[in-house]
């Protein structure tokens, strides 16, 4: 869950509760780590696994950047991140 916080760029307790409502709906669930006791990994029911599907079903980009190579896109989302930095949000 640590690096699921790294990836939103959210405090590790934000991702808890998320994660604890996500769980709630039944949409994904906890499972202890094999290589270590102490964390959890998070798996996808198979409720939440049709909802993924949906929702990747419904996700077009918008037109021009489907078509960016990968190194711009990766560009473009830095400096995404730096002004919803300079935001505050």
């Amino acid at each position: 869950m640590s690096a699921l916080a790294g990836t939103l760029a959210c405090d590790p307790s934000n991702v808890t509760g998320i994660v604890d409502r996500l769980e709630a709906r039944g949409l994904i669930r906890r499972r202890a780590s094999t290589e270590d006791r102490r964390a959890k990994r998070l798996a996808l029911t198979p409720r939440g696994e049709r909802l993924r599907a949906r929702l990747k079903d419904r996700m077009v980009p918008p037109p021009g950047l489907a078509n960016l190579p990968l190194r711009e896109v990766e560009r473009l989302c830095s400096m995404l991140r730096l002004a919803r930095g300079m935001s505050g949000g």
